[in-house]
C-alpha cells in the first residue's frame, strides 16, 4: 500500500435502510464503532469477523478482512479517537484519527442485530482552506430544525420560489411552484401566521414539529434526503394524544409456545431499542430457543435454519381482530423488507385503549380475518420473517389504538412466566416461575 488514496474500500454488496435522526440510533452506531476499534487496535480479527453480518463475512471472509486490517494498521498506526459521528445517506460516518493520519470510517449495520452490514475507510474530504474554523456537523435533529425554522421563515413571508429552492428534484415534480403557492397561500388563510415550533419528535424516518399558529396548531412531518433537501412534507391539525393507561386491565398471556429469547425488551434504550418510538415503547423482539439453547440449527442461511421459524403464534388475550396483513414475502435471513415494516400482522383489540400488535408472520400462515373474536390461547398463524425482519422472530408490543401508528405504548405485564436469566443455557442456571411478570432483555421464557 502506497498511500491513505490506495487503501481498499470494503463495502458488503447489500441494500441498507436510511440512518433513522435520533439519538438512539447514534448510540447503537458508536458502540459498534468502538468496539470495532479496540478489535482493530488489538489485532483481533476473528474478533472484527464475528462483528459482521452473512453478507459481510461471505465477501469478506476472515483471510482477506485479516490481509487488509493488519496492513491498514503497518500503513497507518492505531487508532487514537474518533470524531463525532455524521449522518450521511443510509451509513455513519466516522473522522478517525490514527498515529499517522486521518480516514472517514463509513459504517452500515443491519437491522435489529447491530452487525456490520458495510465498512468503508477512505480519505477524508478535502479541507476547508481555513480548517480551524469549520463547523461541528449538525446533530441530526438540529438539521430537521434548521430547515424546519427556514421553511417557516418563508411561508410567513408568502416566498414561495423561496420555498421551491428547498425541495428535492422528486418533491418538486410533485409539487411544481404554481401548485405549492396556491397551497401555501390558503394554508397561511386558514391557521394564520405560524409563531412558533415546538421540539421535533421522530416518526420513522421522519420528524414531525408541533407549530403554533395564529388560528390553531399544526403538526409539520418533514423527511430530508442526504443533502439536506425536503423530501417529504405533510401539515395536519394537531390533536393532543390521549394519554396510555398507566397499566393495563386485560390479562395477557405469552404470545406462544416453547422457549425464547428477549432479544429486545425493557423499559430503557438500552434494553430496548424500540424505546424512542411512541406506540413501540414497551415492545419485545421475541427469538425461538431450542432445547440446546441456541437461536438456530446449521449456517442461519434458511429460514428453516431458525427455531422460531413456523412456531405457532397465540392470541395473547381475548379479543377482536380490527386488522390483518397477510401476503408479505419472508425475507432472506440478513436482509429486511422496509417498505412494509411490520410485515404479516393481526392487530388485536382487548379493550377501548388496549391493542396488542403482532407482527413478522410467515407469509400465508395467518389463519384469523378482521371481524373475528377470539380467545387467548387461540392460534393466530405462524412465526415468519416478514417485513423489517432480518432473522425468524416475533415482534409484540400494546398500545393504546388500534390505529398502529396513532397509539402509545402500554408496558406489558404477563400473569405467568417461566423464566430463565441470561447466560443460564439448558442447565445449571436459574429457571423459576414468575407471576405478574414483564421479561427484559437476555431473559429466556416460556409459559410452561
Amino acid at each position: 500500500m502506497r498511500g491513505p488514496e490506495s487503501l481498499i474500500a470494503i463495502f458488503a454488496a447489500v441494500l441498507f435502510s436510511t440512518v433513522a435522526a435520533s439519538g438512539q440510533i447514534v448510540d447503537r452506531y458508536t458502540k459498534v464503532a468502538n468496539r470495532l476499534v479496540e478489535l482493530i487496535n488489538a489485532g483481533d480479527y476473528a474478533g472484527i469477523q464475528t462483528n459482521f453480518n452473512r453478507q459481510m463475512d461471505t465477501a469478506l471472509p476472515l483471510e482477506k478482512s485479516s490481509a487488509f486490517f493488519a496492513g491498514m494498521t503497518r500503513q497507518m498506526g492505531k487508532i487514537e479517537k474518533l470524531g463525532e459521528p455524521q449522518s450521511v445517506g443510509g451509513a455513519m460516518v466516522y473522522s478517525t484519527k490514527f498515529e499517522k493520519g486521518t480516514l472517514d470510517m463509513q459504517l452500515v449495520l443491519e437491522g435489529h442485530r447491530d452487525l456490520i452490514a458495510g465498512i468503508l475507510f477512505k480519505p477524508p474530504a478535502a479541507a476547508d482552506s481555513a480548517p480551524e474554523k469549520r463547523r461541528t456537523p449538525l446533530s441530526p435533529t438540529d438539521r430537521y430544525a434548521k430547515v424546519a425554522n427556514q421553511l417557516v421563515v418563508l411561508i410567513n413571508a408568502g416566498d414561495y420560489a423561496g420555498i421551491e429552492i428547498k425541495l428535492n428534484s422528486e418533491m418538486k415534480a410533485a409539487l411544481p411552484l404554481e401548485k405549492s403557492s396556491a397551497f401555501f397561500k390558503e394554508l397561511t388563510q386558514q391557521v394564520g401566521i405560524i409563531q412558533k415550533l415546538g421540539e421535533p419528535r421522530p416518526d420513522g424516518e421522519t420528524m414531525v414539529f408541533l407549530a403554533k399558529c395564529g388560528k390553531g396548531a399544526l403538526d409539520i412531518q418533514i423527511a430530508l434526503d442526504s443533502r439536506d433537501l425536503i423530501a417529504g412534507l405533510q401539515f395536519k391539525p394537531h390533536t393532543e394524544a390521549k394519554p396510555a393507561p398507566e397499566k393495563h386491565q386485560t390479562q395477557l398471556a405469552l404470545p406462544f409456545k416453547g422457549r425464547w429469547l428477549v432479544f429486545w425488551g425493557g423499559d430503557t434504550s438500552e434494553l430496548n431499542h424500540h424505546h424512542p418510538v411512541p406506540n413501540q415503547r414497551f415492545a419485545f423482539d421475541l427469538v425461538g430457543v431450542g432445547d440446546d439453547g441456541r437461536t438456530q440449527r446449521g449456517d442461519g442461511a434458511r429460514n428453516g435454519d431458525y427455531y422460531a421459524f413456523g412456531r405457532e403464534v397465540l392470541a395473547p388475550a381475548d379479543g377482536t381482530v380490527v386488522e390483518v396483513i397477510d401476503g408479505v414475502r419472508d425475507n432472506a435471513p440478513g436482509s429486511t423488507n422496509p417498505y412494509s415494516a411490520l410485515g404479516n400482522c393481526v392487530v388485536l383489540q382487548h379493550r377501548e385503549d388496549e391493542v396488542s400488535v403482532l407482527a413478522h408472520f410467515k407469509q400465508g400462515s395467518i389463519v384469523v380475518k378482521a371481524g373475528d373474536k377470539v380467545k387467548r390461547g387461540q392460534l393466530l398463524g405462524q412465526c415468519g420473517n416478514s417485513g423489517e425482519s432480518s432473522e425468524p422472530h416475533i415482534h409484540y408490543h400494546l398500545q393504546s389504538s388500534p390505529i398502529v401508528p396513532d397509539g402509545l405504548g402500554i408496558k406489558c405485564v404477563f400473569k405467568k412466566v417461566v423464566v430463565t436469566q441470561e447466560g443460564a443455557g439448558t442447565s445449571g442456571g436459574k429457571t423459576e416461575t414468575r407471576t405478574d411478570f414483564s421479561p427484559v432483555k437476555g431473559d429466556i421464557i416460556s409459559s410452561e
